[in-house]
């Protein structure tokens, strides 16, 4: 590797870094798919990687070219689309450019989805992500580095920030991800960490630092093999998340309140959380507070459970089929399995379920409420008076559809504004300076998520904390408390609360205008307009400007079918598809159609159309029909693909001169 700015050696995790990176790209050569896994702050990570590819020398060894064909259009769709989203000073920009996927949790999910593209296409052999592209996502990779056995996280309860050891559960999960059969070049797959074998620096004040900085990532290693090996040791004792709830609700109670033994199911059976602490539900980090949120968390849980058993059934349940039904879910879960020997816990979760019903919460009206809104009961209790005004909101913006952009995220704004300084379900964010400014220009934020005009857009280096922004506080918070209104308003309004929405019939059922409809996913796709988001849905634009580039010719399709059309059919998803299917007729008609001149060879072309098939002959090419028998030919040559062979032809016989056409090509 290249001798280093001196500055950028005194840090020893950035020389590793780097290292790594320098490493990788050598490896491309070798038909490797390579994950660097970064488990601290990514943006200073991918800034380090920008910093260093525009040195001459790195340059030199960056050997990537977009692919052409299918995979290059792809490639370019990600391009266009990180550009759109991220901007085109920014890192994630950069790296795509030179062959290196980036991913986080905060990247918007179109983006997402499609730098996953790019890792399983193979069409960037290097990406750079955190642990967030590792769950629940199934990319193999041949090597893996790891540049670090430390992750930087956010402790809700002490409001700061943490750096804690990689735990072996999230080294397994990582590793697994190596050599995959069947996905990755070879069934052995590596996973490697990173560790400097000395220092980088020259600096004689930054020697000792990075010699302690060398025995601590030495030490690290060796504990986290240690506790593999522990694990491995002890592999059939699995914790259970449920049986883990029950057991630190008993020890708060316990230790905080003075709940003995004896008494403790009596009081799990009757106690509501907001006696336990007044601020529950609220994220406050007291011990009491925290009892109460847990309390909550299991009352949701048991909620759900017989509620999702009584929305098929309209009598009501007596106790003694709730605790049997309570019995049957509990068996039914993985707690049952991991914690056969404490019978304890499977009485503390049927007799708080069994309260939740019928002392907790026993209006069943109220109960099915909390339920269609998806927060804890607690919570959902205070969100219920602010769910009738945010119910207001939505049906009012019934011109919406016609509204200006500043006009449609003013309506954004007005619900942010119902639910934002609730510490339940409204807006939160780290106790830092960057995230405290960000909560005070939130409006700012949204507008440049649903892609505002001459909104100003974060610095490459700030990007992600706006992303996260989004990410916590607009698509999930304002998100969701528009989908619980908006789910409580279907099933109010349907007849069979089991029926899923269609949307022939979603606007009668809801009594909602489409906004209603869109509201989530415009938070979700980052625009202002539901035709810019079914564009990009449907592949029928690659960035959200090439959406607002099609909006003129689907309103001139509207007005042409419907002179004077209500603000709402603007944003009717049904008329989209309507549009969407016209455009296909347009293209199928708009096609020139394959003809070939034919001679009759077998029939006298008394039927005047016949389904034919290819078939090459000599110099020419013989028209059979599906019997097999031979109809007509084409005496000059003709070159037909595989391709032009599995197609569907006709042979038409009703002018002087016979034709053969293609009537169906496959994709």
């Amino acid at each position: 590797m290249p001798q280093l700015r001196s500055q950028w050696r005194n840090s020893l995790n950035r020389f590793n870094t780097l290292s790594v990176l320098w490493t990788a790209l050598h490896l491309v050569e070798e038909d490797q798919r390579i994950l660097i896994s970064v488990a601290q702050e990514p943006e200073q990570t991918m800034r380090w990687y920008k910093e260093a590819l525009e040195l001459p020398a790195w340059q030199a060894i960056v050997n990537f070219t977009p692919p052409r064909g299918r995979r290059g259009e792809r490639f370019d769709e990600a391009r266009a689309a990180c550009q759109d989203y991220c901007g085109a000073d920014s890192f994630e920009l950069f790296l795509l450019e030179r062959g290196i996927a980036t991913s986080h949790g905060q990247m918007p999910q179109r983006l997402r989805r499609l730098m996953v593209e790019m890792i399983d296409q193979r069409i960037c052999p290097i990406t750079v992500a955190t642990a967030t592209l590792t769950e629940g996502v199934n990319l193999p990779f041949d090597l893996i580095f790891l540049t670090s056995l430390k992750r930087t996280s956010w402790d809700p309860v002490e409001e700061e920030q943490i750096i804690a050891p990689l735990s072996t559960a999230e080294f397994r999960n990582l590793a697994g991800r190596a050599g995959r059969p069947g996905a990755s070049r070879g069934i052995e797959g590596l996973t490697l960490v990173a560790l400097p074998r000395q220092i980088s620096t020259t600096a004689t004040a930054s020697r000792p630092i990075q010699r302690r900085q060398l025995a601590t990532l030495s030490t690290e290693y060796d504990q986290l093999r240690d506790a593999l090996v522990i694990e491995e040791r002890d592999a059939d004792s699995v914790p259970s998340p449920l049986a883990m709830l029950l057991e630190l609700i008993w020890d708060r109670a316990h230790r905080l309140l003075q709940v003995s033994p004896n008494d403790f199911l009596n009081w799990l059976e009757a106690t509501a959380p907001t006696t336990v602490s007044a601020a529950a539900g609220t994220g406050a980090t007291d011990p009491r507070a925290r009892l109460a949120d847990a309390m909550d968390e299991l009352d949701g849980l048991a909620l759900a459970a017989v509620e999702e058993l009584q929305q098929s059934d309209t009598a009501a349940m007596s106790r003694a089929q709730i605790e049997a039904h309570l019995k049957s879910v509990w068996e039914r879960t993985f707690s049952a399995t991991a914690t056969a020997q404490e019978a304890w816990l499977e009485q503390a979760f049927i007799r708080r379920g069994a309260g939740v019903v019928t002392q907790l919460y026993p209006d069943r009206a109220e109960r099915t409420r909390l339920y269609q809104f998806g927060f804890t009961p607690v919570i959902g209790r205070r969100f219920e008076g602010v769910a009738t005004a945010i119910l207001a909101e939505i049906s009012e913006a019934v011109n919406y559809g016609t509204a200006s952009p500043e006009e449609r995220i003013d309506v954004f704004e007005r619900i942010g504004d119902l639910i934002k300084d609730d510490r339940g379900y409204g807006f939160r964010v780290r106790r830092t300076d960057t995230d405290e400014r960000l909560l005070d220009r939130w409006n700012d934020v949204l507008g440049w998520c649903l892609n505002e005009p001459d909104v100003t857009p974060p610095a490459p280096d700030q990007l992600r904390s706006w992303q996260r922004f989004v990410a916590d506080n607009l698509e999930y918070r304002l998100g969701m408390a528009l989908g619980a209104v908006v789910a409580q308003a279907w099933s109010l309004g349907a007849a069979d609360p089991l029926a899923i929405p269609s949307l022939s019939d979603w606007k009668a059922t809801t009594g909602l205008p489409w906004f209603g409809f869109w509201a989530r996913e415009l938070l979700r796709w980052g625009t202002h307009d539901p035709f810019i988001a079914f564009c990009l849905s449907q592949g029928l634009a690659k960035t959200r400007d090439e959406g607002a580039n099609r909006r003129a010719d689907f309103n001139r399709w509207l007005t042409s079918a419907e002179p004077a059309p209500e603000p709402d059919a603007f944003i009717d998803p049904q008329r989209f598809l309507e549009w969407q299917r016209s455009l296909a007729r347009k293209a199928t008609e708009d096609k020139p159609t394959a003809q070939f001149d034919a001679v009759l060879t077998g029939t006298n072309g008394q039927r005047g159309h016949y389904a034919v098939v290819p078939v090459l002959r000599d110099n020419e090419v013989v028209w059979i029909d599906p019997a097999g028998f031979e109809l007509a030919i084409t005496p000059s040559a003709h070159t037909l693909s595989r391709k032009a062979r599995r197609s569907d032809y006709a042979l038409n016989t009703g002018s002087a001169n016979p034709t053969v056409s293609r009537r169906f090509r496959p994709a």
